[in-house]
């Protein structure tokens, strides 16, 4: 068995940021999001297959559960009722159960998923795709579709993709970028925007 990991708590003012507290979780633990009551923070644990519930009132950690293999990334529904996981190396999208923390759906969204984002409604997701060389990708998801219906994204977006039905959740659209996300700060300030943006 490898050690486990230790996040550490930070205490943030304008002046410093000094460590309050150190909680342990899973082994090697990378992405965190607060639930959408603020009371509890999740955090993916890479090596442990797990993601860790930590209450914030306590800093302790309650719970952990099973969150596919190799998960990064993380994103919670505003209503608190589905937990979005990347898993980087099976190119999946782990859907579970906000309050069994049971997996109910995979989501499948190509090469090396890392970042997961969600609408302020809850009816989209974004998923973030490693790329290779200098070509990254984002997939969007329809969470609200009905099984296999199949919703079109506009033809910026669209181009080289393809359209999934995916029960519950489809891929709408495929948006490829010039260069990886990290690059894109290095951005010159005379540079014309991003071309793989879609501005619709």
């Amino acid at each position: 068995m490898g050690h486990r990991g230790c996040l550490p708590l930070l205490a943030a003012s304008s002046v410093q940021v000094s460590q309050v507290k150190k909680v342990k979780v899973g082994k090697a633990p990378n992405f965190s999001t607060l639930g959408p009551d603020g009371r509890y923070l999740f955090v993916t644990n890479f090596a442990s297959d797990e993601v860790s519930i930590v209450n914030c009132a306590t800093n302790l950690t309650e719970k952990s559960f099973y969150a596919g293999f190799k998960p990064l990334g993380i994103a919670i529904s505003p209503s608190g009722d589905r937990i979005y996981v990347t898993n980087f190396q099976s190119g999946l999208v782990k859907v579970v159960d906000g309050k069994t923390h049971r997996i109910t759906d995979d989501i499948k969204v190509g090469g090396m998923p890392t970042d997961v984002v969600v609408s302020p409604r809850g009816h989209t997701i974004y998923v973030a795709n490693y790329g290779r060389g200098r070509i990254g990708r984002v997939d969007f998801i329809d969470t609200a579709s009905p099984p296999g219906h199949q919703v079109g994204g506009s033809g910026r977006a669209a181009a080289g993709g393809r359209h999934l039905g995916l029960g519950r959740a489809v891929v709408r659209s495929v948006c490829r970028l010039q260069r990886p996300l990290c690059d894109r700060r290095q951005r010159r300030t005379g540079d014309q925007g991003d071309p793989g943006r879609d501005r619709s």
